[in-house]
């Protein structure tokens, strides 16, 4: 029956990605030759940071904020002793994203005041204006506005790249102590190996070919199960795909074909890869996108799993969760608001299997793990959890996971992992509002 236990488990998995991660380099001069330029994109994704300067236009002194591990939410303001004035607009914008963003953004939060150095409006202003600069010294991760500290963050790989940001940001209009420089490690793209499931839920392990060396397997996970139009714009057809990390193809940015194969079995082909771009918010130089997301044509007939993804029996933190399938999870509906500072997601992949923590920073601007046919290629806008990811759990889906019986759980899909940081400690993801940009006939709830 469908609600049978898929897979006794994902223990048969490989310990090892199928290649070495390359680090980042310097630019090299040229251009990248196997980037396609994509249009221009129809619709910029709304972000956290969005919302936060409206916010800051109706409340003077406004500096962001954040919810705490018991579901507090604090916010910074320049003058504290305004926040009677400015609980209103706070309360009305907790009661949307609570309609908006999952069940763990509840309205009716408690909310503290806390004392701010720098207004939102102030921040996004030195972010967007100033620190494009960074991106010209090779090891720079990324770039963020940090809502827990009230302060601009500039994450690079090491100490040399550390000292040299640092004497370029001296140099720039934004006061030293708006900025922070960390040691973060550089983000890397996380790829191992799979069981076979069927029907096919989000969150099992797939591997496709590639094309360097020509048929070498590369191991992901298959995010989630939707619909599309055929042809793409088309929202009114039942064409049916899953979607992956636009990494985990055969050329990024390029629709080649790419083969996919879960279990042993060839499952789909690649069926839609947007293209990078260049210009509007793409600092100068580089080639972007929104989300590492691309779209993968199922066979005809073939059985998947619609609207679900695969569930283990517990969840890790710094560590691997379970990789023993116990059921599914039910998505309902997905997040069409940025996660906040704080809030608690999950994600299911094969390599680590369930692993969960808080949102630790929002809309940051990652530069990719360099390969030799990419070039530099940066994502914008990403979102980052605490939470243990490694080699093979790019494409994880990345939800917000409730218990609503003892054999009933539902979640709220809000994106698909593609990275994590050095000491896999933290992953990144798409959003969901990144992940749809250029993919607008998407269908992902039943």
């Amino acid at each position: 029956m469908r609600n049978r236990v898929l897979l006794s488990g994902l223990a048969l998995l490989s310990t090892a990605a199928c290649t070495d991660l390359p680090t980042p380099a310097d630019d090299p001069s040229g251009a990248e030759p196997r980037l396609r330029a994509a249009a221009a994109p129809r619709a910029v994704p709304q972000s956290l940071d969005d919302d936060f300067v409206r916010i800051a236009e109706k409340v003077p002194g406004f500096g962001g904020m954040f919810m705490d591990e018991a579901g507090e939410v604090h916010v910074h303001m320049k003058n504290p002793a305004t926040g009677a004035s400015a609980r209103p607009v706070i309360e009305a914008f907790l009661a949307e994203r609570a309609r908006g963003a999952g069940a763990a953004m509840r309205a009716g939060s408690p909310i503290r005041f806390r004392q701010g150095a720098f207004e939102f409006r102030e921040l996004r202003r030195w972010h967007d204006e100033q620190l494009p600069a960074v991106w010209n010294i090779p090891g720079v991760t990324f770039t963020d506005i940090d809502e827990r500290q009230n302060r601009l963050v500039i994450a690079v790989r090491d100490g040399d790249a550390a000292r040299r940001v640092r004497a370029l940001v001296a140099s720039l209009r934004v006061p030293a102590e708006a900025v922070v420089v960390e040691e973060f490690g550089q983000a890397e793209e996380l790829v191992s190996l799979r069981d076979q499931v069927r029907p096919t839920p989000g969150g099992i392990g797939i591997s496709f070919a590639s094309n360097t060396p020509a048929g070498q397997l590369h191991d992901c996970t298959l995010g989630f199960n939707a619909y599309i139009g055929s042809p793409p714009d088309d929202v009114d057809s039942t064409v049916h795909v899953f979607v992956t990390n636009t990494h985990c193809t055969g050329v990024p940015g390029q629709n080649t074909g790419s083969n996919y194969y879960q279990g042993g079995q060839h499952i789909g082909t690649e069926y839609w890869d947007a293209g990078y771009f260049q210009g509007f918010d793409c600092p100068a130089g580089k080639w972007c996108r929104y989300g590492d997301a691309a779209i993968v044509r199922y066979n005809e007939s073939f059985p998947w799993d619609f609207g679900y993804t695969a569930l283990t029996a517990f969840a890790g933190t710094s560590s691997a969760g379970s990789l023993d399938i116990t059921g599914r999870t039910r998505i309902t509906s997905k997040a069409w608001m940025s996660p906040m500072v704080g809030q608690n997601l999950s994600k299911v992949g094969q390599r680590t299997g369930w692993t969960r923590g808080n949102v630790a920073r929002t809309c940051a601007n990652v530069q990719s793990n360099q390969r030799p046919d990419l070039g530099y290629v940066m994502y914008l806008c990403q979102d980052w959890v605490s939470a243990h990811a490694d080699n093979g759990d790019s494409g994880s889906p990345v939800l917000n996971i409730s218990q609503v019986g003892p054999y009933q759980t539902d979640a709220v899909l809000h994106g698909i992992l593609w990275c994590g940081n050095s000491t896999r400690t933290e992953f990144c993801f798409s959003n969901m509002s990144n992940v749809q940009q250029p993919y607008v006939s998407l269908s992902v709830v039943p």
